[in-house]
């Protein structure tokens, strides 16, 4: 886990102890008593206020206590509950996304900017001639692809009829990229070329494509055999794009003909123009069977893999291989003699099946080449992440969350579950299903990258019947040694009206999740459980909370035993505090998914149900998957509806079911609501963070002048009165590198840095509002050049508090006068000067003289010779041309007018 929540427990717990130490001594002293009451409230609010940070804290650090049983000594008025949020949906950052992505037969992906916003979109190409839109709504480093469709989709009616390759290039170098698709048939047995040219006649960032009526760059380019596939590049480094086009071995022909075709772009810019090199002029000459060549449906794809400077290539082929020709030649003069096999193709042993297509881009922004390759019939893209450097590539097969391209594989009902199971101190998920294909699936976190893992890594050991389905597991350590057990609901399917089971699996601290006895022996029928722990009675263990399929009816289960030996009785009627909390009399909309959690940091457990339907309900009502919120208010559940619930709005489509975890370990409970499409959505807690308010919009430097301080009655809010972790302050407009700087006083454990290179200078170290107020106040400007110039300065300030939430940053102006360097007050003028270029008084010195200046000189008769305006001594040419001799001088300066005479020996 990541220091940052270990640095803010600690932190918190020092203050807590301090503020309680002082608080047990006054009322000792009798000294509390002599306060105002305002100040005894607010000394109760503020130790409250740390009380409610440590719980939260505690539950998200997973510290080894009984969730909800943080011994606190003091008895204190009730808390002004903390409401978190808003709580925002947020995909692009989903730890475990649900990639809506079709499958599309044979595809053959592209990809390419096309919406020029910095990051990379994906075109594939199907076997049904269509061409699918996948939309990077993530980031360039991130990705998150969302498929769509009609006029979203920019190849949106584009049809040739079978085995779409697509391609993009600007080969009218108008600069959008224009769209290029391969085909299946053969020319010229087919009666046009099998390429096809769409200009785009859009934009760089809306581009629509059209079949040109005229000629065009790819008029009669083609594969010489079926199944073209176009590959771009400059593979002689002329500045333009040349292109190879793979094909089909198949051949009506029995003369040459080329697997691979080179056609080189010997056009005028900006039209390229294409022409096709065979035999020696092709840089990889691979023939049909009858001269011996074996690759078929060559798809290829270009890319500098080992980072020499030129271009390699890959090649997919009908059997599902990748196979790789490395360029011995030069980036000019390239040559791929022969195929690289074994371990030295970076892709060796890995086979796709069938008719293997490969892209190459930098999907994870670390400077190196990913790869995602299209297959055979009706699967997803493949992703292969380089975990090698740009010279040495190593590719990894990623799936499930970890291929941007397929995200979770459940098929329906998604319940997931939090806890450390690993051991490593972060927080990992299993999640539920609906079918035992699905089973439950276990996510392990690697520095907050979600990766599937099956045996033996995965702590869920038992294999489940087909027989059993809605799988709904929930994790606590129930017996307190330190480790997640889990609960596991789950039904027989195949009896009627269904048998319903809740499996205890015990954590034996061996990455082990153990079938045990039942801790409840409770077989009812057709409920399908879905289990939640959470200390309800405030006693020190966990209790049960089961939401089933009983008209929503919520069942409780106090723990009877001990927090190390776990027994559970069922409390009905008034016994039961959730008893006609969550009741449901839609018909067919009947099944409550409840999760306990401390939603609002008051030290007790409130309650939120997501809404599920039955399994047919969309044959009668509108689906929903909305999530209701139950506030504890001293062991009374109260729902709060409308703008009080912080989900008020969110709808996941269906059977949604909530879990909370900080994941992102910015220290708040971010939401992930599981729902009946296999989908965990996320929902972000974007707790406000603090405003800043400089109380100036510009402030004035003069050259010369000492520091100017920014922004001296600044003012730090935060709705939560959260302590602050961090500033920044950065010239973000016209910043002058190397003179311009930022500097602060320190307040107490406040410490920061300027970095020259970028203009920013960083405040860190845990501080109240207070000192991180007082600290900004001291941010000094200024320049300490001879060349500040007078372009404004646009400063922006920013602080950052326990929840990490990106803040906004207020922004000022510094208007910045430089200053004239001051006029001497006399000129020094020598009159003697002998200009032979000989380095040794070559040129006329008259010392100190500034612009603007005018020089007259004159010979022995009286006669103007010569005229200098704006004279610098070390152009010592301007006298060249006058011959030995004594000259009389007129000098206009600011420095007043001066007369004399020069004598110019050579």
């Amino acid at each position: 886990m990541d220091n940052h929540l270990r640095i803010l427990y600690r932190y918190t717990l020092a203050k807590y102890k301090k503020y309680q130490s002082r608080f047990s001594k006054s009322l000792k002293t009798g000294q509390y008593y002599e306060y105002s009451e305002k100040k005894q409230r607010q000394i109760v609010h503020r130790i409250d206020k740390l009380k409610q940070r440590l719980s939260s804290l505690k539950w998200q650090i997973k510290l080894g206590l009984a969730s909800g049983t943080l011994a606190m000594s003091l008895s204190l008025s009730q808390a002004n509950a903390q409401q978190l949020g808003p709580f925002v949906s947020n995909e692009p950052k989903n730890p475990l996304p649900s990639v809506q992505l079709n499958s599309f037969g044979n595809e053959h992906p592209a990809v390419v900017d096309i919406d020029d916003d910095g990051d990379l979109d994906v075109f594939v190409g199907s076997n049904y001639g269509t061409i699918a839109f996948l939309r990077n709504d993530g980031t360039a480093s991130t990705p998150l692809f969302v498929q769509l469709y009609s006029t979203d989709n920019p190849a949106n009616g584009i049809d040739i009829g079978d085995s779409a390759t697509p391609a993009f290039a600007d080969l009218d170098k108008d600069g959008d990229f224009d769209l290029i698709i391969g085909q299946s048939y053969q020319y010229p047995y087919f009666p046009n070329p099998n390429v096809r040219y769409y200009e785009n006649t859009g934009s760089a960032s809306k581009p629509v494509f059209s079949l040109p009526s005229n000629e065009h760059p790819m008029d009669n380019v083609f594969s010489d055999s079926y199944h073209s596939h176009p590959a771009f590049v400059d593979i002689d480094d002329d500045g333009d794009l040349d292109v190879f086009v793979g094909g089909s071995r198949n051949t009506n022909y029995s003369s040459y003909r080329e697997t691979i075709k080179f056609w080189r772009n010997d056009g005028t810019l900006p039209i390229a123009q294409f022409t096709a090199e065979e035999s020696s002029s092709n840089p990889i000459s691979i023939v049909n069977p009858e001269f011996g060549g074996t690759l078929d449906r060559a798809a290829p794809a270009l890319v500098d893999i080992d980072g020499d400077g030129d271009k390699d290539m890959f090649v997919g082929d009908a059997n599902g291989n990748i196979r790789f020709f490395r360029n011995t030649g030069s980036n000019t003069s390239p040559a791929f003699p022969s195929e690289i096999i074994g371990t030295n193709n970076p892709f060796n042993g890995i086979n796709l099946s069938s008719n293997a297509s490969p892209e190459f881009a930098d999907f994870d922004g670390d400077g190196d080449f990913d790869a995602i390759a299209g297959s055979g019939p009706y699967t997803r893209l493949h992703y292969f992440e380089n975990i090698g450097s740009p010279t040495s590539p190593n590719f990894i097969e990623r799936f499930s969350v970890s291929n941007p391209f397929e995200g979770l594989t459940l098929d329906f009902n998604a319940s997931p579950a939090f806890a450390d199971l690993d051991f490593d101190k972060d927080i990992d998920v299993i999640i539920g299903g609906k079918y035992a294909d699905d089973t439950i699936q276990y996510f392990q976190n690697n520095n907050g990258v979600f990766t599937q893992v099956n045996t033996p890594a995965n702590p869920i050991k038992e294999s489940f019947e087909s027989n059993l389905f809605k799988f709904s597991p929930a994790l606590a350590d129930l017996d307190n040694d330190g480790d997640a057990d889990m609960l596991l609901g789950l039904e027989d399917r195949y009896t009627y009206p269904g048998t319903t089971f809740l499996h205890y699996y015990k954590n034996n601290n061996n990455n082990a999740l153990e079938l045990q006895p039942p801790l409840i022996a409770d077989t009812t029928q057709n409920q399908t459980f879905s289990p939640t722990f959470g200390d309800v009675d405030l006693d020190g263990d966990f209790d049960l909370v089961l939401g089933s399929k009983e008209e929503g009816r919520l069942r409780y289960f106090e723990n009877t035993g001990s927090i190390t030996s776990p027994a559970f009785t069922e409390r009905t009627g008034t016994e039961n505090p959730f008893e006609g909390v969550f009741l449901i009399t839609t018909p067919y909309r009947n099944f409550a998914k409840p999760e306990l959690i401390d939603l609002d940091h008051d030290g007790d457990y409130d309650l939120v149900v997501g809404v599920g339907d039955n399994d047919y309900s969309g044959d009668f009502i509108t689906e929903d998957g909305t999530l209701r919120y139950f506030m504890n208010e001293g062991g009374v559940f109260s729902e709060a509806k409308g703008t009080t619930n912080p989900f008020d709005g969110f709808d996941v489509g269906k059977d949604a079911d909530p879990a909370f975890a900080d994941l992102d370990e910015d220290g708040d409970l971010d939401a992930h609501v599981g729902n009946h499409y296999g989908e965990v959505r996320f929902f972000e807690n974007q707790n406000q963070p603090p405003q800043i308010s400089l109380g100036v919009t510009s402030q004035s430097y003069t050259e010369g002048d000492p520091p100017v301080v920014l922004a001296p009655s600044l003012i730090i809010s935060d709705d939560t009165n959260d302590d602050i972790i961090g500033a920044q302050i950065a010239i973000t407009g016209n910043y002058l590198t190397g003179t311009d700087s930022l500097a602060f006083t320190p307040q107490g454990a406040i410490t920061g840095s300027f970095n020259p290179s970028s203009g920013i200078l960083s405040l860190s170290g845990y501080g109240s509002i207070t000192d991180y107020q007082a600290a900004l106040r001291t941010v000094t400007f200024v320049n300490t050049g001879s060349e500040p110039g007078s372009a404004i300065r646009t400063i922006e300030i920013s602080a950052t508090d326990f929840d990490n939430t990106t803040p906004t940053p207020a922004s000022m102006e510094v208007n910045v006068t430089p200053t004239e360097d001051p006029i001497p007050s006399k000129l020094t003028i020598y009159n003697a000067i002998s200009p032979n270029n000989d380095g040794l008084n070559d040129w006329w010195e008259i010392f100190k003289i500034s612009s603007p200046n005018k020089i007259e000189l004159y010979n022995r008769w009286g006669d103007l010779v010569k005229t200098l305006n704006n004279y610098v001594s070390e152009e010592n040419t301007l006298l060249d041309d006058l011959p030995s001799a004594t000259y009389y001088y007129k000098i206009e300066s600011p420095q007043g007018k001066y007369t004399g005479y020069l004598v110019i020996k050579k």
